[in-house]
């Protein structure tokens, strides 16, 4: 059965309307896929990327360097030795103005303060801890003798002389 001229038409449009259709998705594809193109080749991704890469791949060496320290010690401090001896004597070559000006320059940056306070920070409560016993011991001692420990202010006053009155 022939098909008529306007069922030919009709079946075109359709047609054309579908192919319209798959060409506005393939168009909104490209262009999402161009946009992630763009982002992932710029500058700011690749620096992103390539430094967390870094940053994951030294945090990774790190945490095994000090699982191993943890399990020999002893070689941890001979291979440390190893490395500071020559250290050392290369720190020590350098000008003291230069080593101050380089430790200005750190301080300077607010990342090395910030890992640095970050590193310093048990170190800091582990000592606050210690004084307090120190402190408690010194107490009971003072308590146990009979004599009260002197105070911070009593020792901060300066002693005033008696002058003679005449």
């Amino acid at each position: 059965m022939p098909r008529s001229v306007e069922e030919l038409r009709r079946e075109s449009e359709r047609s054309r309307a579908q192919l319209a259709a798959t060409v506005d998705r393939l168009r909104a594809q490209i262009t999402d896929t161009t946009e992630d193109l763009r982002h992932k080749v710029s500058p700011q991704a690749i620096k992103s990327e390539a430094s967390e890469f870094v940053s994951r791949k030294t945090q990774g060496w790190l945490d095994t360097l000090k699982q191993l320290a943890m399990e020999n010690p002893m070689q941890a401090i001979a291979a440390g030795t190893a490395v500071a001896v020559p250290a050392l004597r290369l720190a020590r070559g350098f000008p003291l103005p230069l080593l101050m000006i380089g430790a200005g320059l750190a301080l300077t940056s607010k990342t090395v303060r910030t890992r640095t306070a970050e590193a310093a920070a048990p170190t800091v409560e582990t000592v606050k801890e210690m004084a307090a016993d120190a402190a408690e011991r010194v107490q009971f001692l003072g308590e146990q003798t009979g004599r009260r420990p002197p105070t911070w202010r009593t020792r901060l006053k300066p002693e005033r002389p008696e002058w003679p009155t005449t």
